[in-house]
Protein backbone atom coordinates (compact mmCIF):
# COMPACT_ATOMS: atom_id res chain seq x y z
CA UNK A 1 0.00 0.00 0.00
CA UNK A 2 1.22 3.52 -0.78
CA UNK A 3 1.00 6.61 1.42
CA UNK A 4 -1.56 9.13 0.17
CA UNK A 5 0.63 12.12 1.20
CA UNK A 6 4.12 11.20 -0.03
CA UNK A 7 3.49 8.08 -2.17
CA UNK A 8 6.07 6.05 -0.17
CA UNK A 9 5.53 2.41 0.74
CA UNK A 10 3.49 1.83 3.90
CA UNK A 11 4.07 -1.09 6.25
CA UNK A 12 1.45 -3.03 8.13
CA UNK A 13 1.85 -2.47 11.86
CA UNK A 14 -1.36 -4.02 13.16
CA UNK A 15 -4.40 -6.07 12.22
CA UNK A 16 -7.45 -6.67 14.42
CA UNK A 17 -10.73 -8.37 13.55
CA UNK A 18 -13.71 -6.11 12.97
CA UNK A 19 -16.66 -6.39 15.33
CA UNK A 20 -18.94 -9.44 15.29
CA UNK A 21 -21.38 -7.81 12.86
CA UNK A 22 -18.71 -7.83 10.12
CA UNK A 23 -17.42 -11.41 9.79
CA UNK A 24 -14.52 -11.71 7.36
CA UNK A 25 -13.30 -8.11 7.81
CA UNK A 26 -10.25 -6.76 9.66
CA UNK A 27 -9.01 -3.31 10.63
CA UNK A 28 -5.45 -2.92 9.30
CA UNK A 29 -3.17 -0.15 10.54
CA UNK A 30 -0.41 1.03 8.19
CA UNK A 31 2.56 3.33 8.88
CA UNK A 32 4.42 5.31 6.22
CA UNK A 33 8.17 4.67 6.24
CA UNK A 34 8.94 8.21 4.94
CA UNK A 35 6.55 10.65 6.65
CA UNK A 36 5.31 8.46 9.57
CA UNK A 37 1.68 8.99 8.54
CA UNK A 38 -0.65 6.37 10.03
CA UNK A 39 -3.74 5.11 8.19
CA UNK A 40 -6.34 2.61 9.24
CA UNK A 41 -8.29 0.63 6.64
CA UNK A 42 -11.12 -1.85 6.81
CA UNK A 43 -10.18 -4.84 4.64
CA UNK A 44 -12.04 -7.95 3.60
CA UNK A 45 -9.93 -10.99 4.46
CA UNK A 46 -12.30 -13.55 3.02
CA UNK A 47 -12.51 -15.72 6.11
CA UNK A 48 -15.83 -15.92 7.83
CA UNK A 49 -15.72 -16.42 11.56
CA UNK A 50 -17.73 -19.31 12.92
CA UNK A 51 -19.81 -18.96 16.06
CA UNK A 52 -17.97 -19.99 19.19
CA UNK A 53 -18.46 -23.46 20.57
CA UNK A 54 -20.37 -22.07 23.54
CA UNK A 55 -22.94 -20.65 21.11
CA UNK A 56 -23.46 -24.11 19.65
CA UNK A 57 -23.69 -25.66 23.10
CA UNK A 58 -26.39 -23.18 24.14
CA UNK A 59 -28.32 -23.76 20.91
CA UNK A 60 -28.25 -27.54 21.36
CA UNK A 61 -29.26 -27.27 25.03
CA UNK A 62 -32.18 -25.03 24.08
CA UNK A 63 -33.29 -27.48 21.39
CA UNK A 64 -33.07 -30.45 23.76
CA UNK A 65 -35.06 -28.65 26.47
CA UNK A 66 -37.78 -27.66 23.98
CA UNK A 67 -38.02 -31.24 22.70
CA UNK A 68 -38.27 -32.55 26.29
CA UNK A 69 -41.03 -30.04 27.11
CA UNK A 70 -42.92 -31.00 23.96
CA UNK A 71 -42.72 -34.72 24.80
CA UNK A 72 -43.96 -34.05 28.33
CA UNK A 73 -46.84 -31.96 26.96
CA UNK A 74 -47.79 -34.72 24.53
CA UNK A 75 -47.66 -37.33 27.31
CA UNK A 76 -49.93 -35.21 29.52
CA UNK A 77 -52.38 -34.66 26.66
CA UNK A 78 -52.44 -38.39 25.92
CA UNK A 79 -52.91 -39.21 29.60
CA UNK A 80 -55.73 -36.69 30.04
CA UNK A 81 -57.53 -37.88 26.89
CA UNK A 82 -57.19 -41.47 28.12
CA UNK A 83 -58.64 -40.51 31.51
CA UNK A 84 -61.47 -38.58 29.85
CA UNK A 85 -62.46 -41.62 27.80
CA UNK A 86 -62.31 -43.79 30.94
CA UNK A 87 -64.69 -41.41 32.74
CA UNK A 88 -67.31 -41.72 30.00
CA UNK A 89 -67.37 -45.54 30.12
CA UNK A 90 -70.37 -47.03 31.92
CA UNK A 91 -69.84 -48.50 35.34
CA UNK A 92 -70.74 -52.08 36.21
CA UNK A 93 -73.95 -50.83 37.88
CA UNK A 94 -75.22 -49.56 34.52
CA UNK A 95 -74.73 -45.88 35.37
CA UNK A 96 -72.10 -43.66 33.86
CA UNK A 97 -69.35 -42.14 35.96
CA UNK A 98 -69.87 -38.59 37.15
CA UNK A 99 -67.15 -36.42 35.53
CA UNK A 100 -67.89 -33.51 37.91
CA UNK A 101 -67.79 -34.35 41.60
CA UNK A 102 -69.79 -31.23 42.52
CA UNK A 103 -72.70 -32.17 40.21
CA UNK A 104 -75.48 -34.48 41.48
CA UNK A 105 -74.95 -38.14 40.72
CA UNK A 106 -76.99 -39.80 37.99
CA UNK A 107 -79.99 -41.63 39.36
CA UNK A 108 -81.33 -44.73 37.69
CA UNK A 109 -84.49 -44.12 35.75
CA UNK A 110 -87.70 -45.25 37.40
CA UNK A 111 -90.45 -46.78 35.31
CA UNK A 112 -93.37 -44.44 34.63
CA UNK A 113 -96.39 -44.84 36.93
CA UNK A 114 -99.18 -47.00 35.52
Amino acid sequence: MRCLQCNAEMTLIGAVPADATLPGFEHHTFSCSACNEIERRLLFTGTKSLPSSSTWVRAVEKLVSKQKALKEEQALAKKSSHQASAVEKPLSSGRTANPRPDAPADKPLEPPPT
